[in-house]
């Protein structure tokens, strides 16, 4: 079964609320690290960006990529500097 992006999206959240509440004993202490967890993961998307552009390219081209394939096309979005690419 396929899964929407709206229901991949709730699962994940759902799952990293579940997590988080494990982890800190209560949702009084999982809220704070729920912030946290956004705030590292958008930092980190914003300095991987272009990893993500690349390999989002590769695989509407592709289709599916193996693991060497990835960590290649990554290296290679890191290697290039941020005012040469597109």
């Amino acid at each position: 079964m396929m899964m929407h992006h709206e229901d991949a999206r709730l699962s994940d959240h759902q799952t990293a609320v579940e997590c988080a509440v494990h982890l800190g004993g209560s949702g009084e202490a999982a809220n704070p690290y729920l912030k946290l967890l956004m705030i590292w993961t958008r930092a980190t998307l914003k300095q991987r960006w272009p990893e993500v552009e690349a390999l989002a390219e590769a695989l509407t081209k592709q289709g599916l990529l193996a693991g060497n394939n990835i960590n290649n096309i990554m290296d290679e979005a890191r290697a290039i500097p941020p005012f040469r690419r597109k």
